[in-house]
């Protein structure tokens, strides 16, 4: 099946030489959004706002035309969005290249199809997946708690089991979609055969599983979000049968206390967290989720007079007993400080393995991040991964 692109896209897609670029505020219930005008030089002309569907492709595509374009003193547009495109620009080169590049001997730079060291998607994505089984096993007051794995293998695997006293047992299949989404198959749900779908999402800044189970008509969703500013993640969670919502959550995580971070970055090791997550303990902001992983973030801001710039560091830390695994993002945000548009100067990410068998081997799969990505990263590394040994 083909996914055919409406004409906006087409309209965006032809987009060139730009004539005039605006961006501006529109109201939307009490509330002020960003918006865009753009018009190039085949008078090809589109007007979209943040809370329309192709806002993003419509910023993105401005942003890759205005870098390319020779003359950008022959655009016209007011002072504040030619500012917000320069910085954009400017900050680019200077800082888009991740932190963990290029500082370990020996690592190999190769060409990324799918990789998928030795289990990655089990000790990624099944603590994940059990403890929203085991979650949803509760919502129906069922009392359920998990026994060993009985086997598991790149994905696949059988899980077990315990409630009112009957041992369960569920195959599963986890597939990943693409970087940092997961589509997982459960069998056998709630002792029968029913087959429970959950998609799990990793995105910037949300942690997002969705869940659906036909039979039973069951739907939810399940939302972790980190708040740089407030240096907490939120969590919200909704579950229906038959279209009637029965269950609704919602709840604040703080951060690690002082003496919970000292002893996972002692855990850890503080040279190595450092190096990969690139940031300090003391800037670092360290929340435990509910399945045992970890959300490491820090914000730092800088203030110009007509934007506000926030270069921030995300990490997703998991910590097993044969891999380290850290989902890295490192970027630049660009925030219009007259109007609601915002842009990103910069983006590297990258997924590091990290072996703990006599081997040592690592590796570091950095994805493409788009338009937003430096032009040695996307250049060299965006779609590449290293591997080598850990000195």
């Amino acid at each position: 099946m083909y996914r055919h692109m409406d004409e906006t896209e087409i309209e965006i897609g032809r987009l060139s030489n730009l004539k005039m670029v605006h961006f501006y505020n529109l109201i939307s219930k009490n509330d002020e959004v960003g918006a865009i005008a753009v018009y190039d030089e085949e008078d090809r002309q589109i007007n979209l706002c943040a809370l329309d569907q192709h806002y993003d492709k419509l910023l993105e595509r401005i942003v890759t035309c205005y870098r390319m374009q020779k003359d950008r003193s022959l655009i016209v547009m007011d002072e504040e969005t030619r500012s917000l495109l320069d910085a954009m620009l400017q900050d680019a080169p200077a800082t888009g290249e991740p932190h963990f590049w290029g500082e370990i001997p020996g690592m190999k730079l190769q060409n990324m199809p799918e990789i998928d060291p030795g289990g990655y998607l089990d000790y990624m994505v099944l603590p994940i997946l059990r403890f929203y089984i085991r979650e949803l096993h509760r919502l129906f007051d069922l009392p359920f708690e998990w026994k060993q794995l009985a086997s598991s293998w790149h994905g696949r695997g059988m899980l077990e089991g315990m409630a009112n006293e009957l041992a369960i047992h569920m195959p599963y299949r986890i597939s990943k979609r693409k970087s940092g989404e997961y589509d997982i198959l459960i069998g056998n749900y709630l002792g029968k055969t029913h087959r429970l779908n959950i998609r799990i999402v990793l995105e910037r800044f949300t942690l997002r599983a969705y869940f659906s189970c036909p039979p039973m008509n069951l739907s939810g969703y399940s939302v972790y979000s980190i708040s740089p500013r407030d240096k907490t993640v939120s969590e919200k969670t909704s579950i229906s049968v038959g279209g009637k919502t029965f269950y609704e959550n919602a709840e604040t995580q703080k951060p690690l206390d002082p003496a919970d971070k000292e002893a996972l970055w002692q855990r850890v090791g503080e040279e190595k967290l450092t190096r990969f997550l690139g940031t300090a303990p003391e800037t670092t902001e360290i929340v435990l989720l509910p399945w045992g992983h970890y959300w490491i973030f820090s914000v730092a801001d800088r203030f110009g007079e007509a934007m506000q710039k926030q270069d921030i560091e995300i990490g997703y830390l998991v910590l097993e007993d044969r891999y380290d695994i850290v989902r890295k993002q490192s970027f630049s945000h660009i925030i219009g400080r007259k109007n609601k548009v915002e842009l990103d100067a910069r983006c590297a990410c990258g997924d590091i393995f990290v072996r703990k068998d006599s081997t040592k081997r690592m590796q570091i799969a950095f994805e493409d991040t788009g338009y937003t990505s430096s032009g040695r990263y996307k250049e060299l590394y965006a779609g590449r991964y290293l591997i080598g040994e850990i000195q």
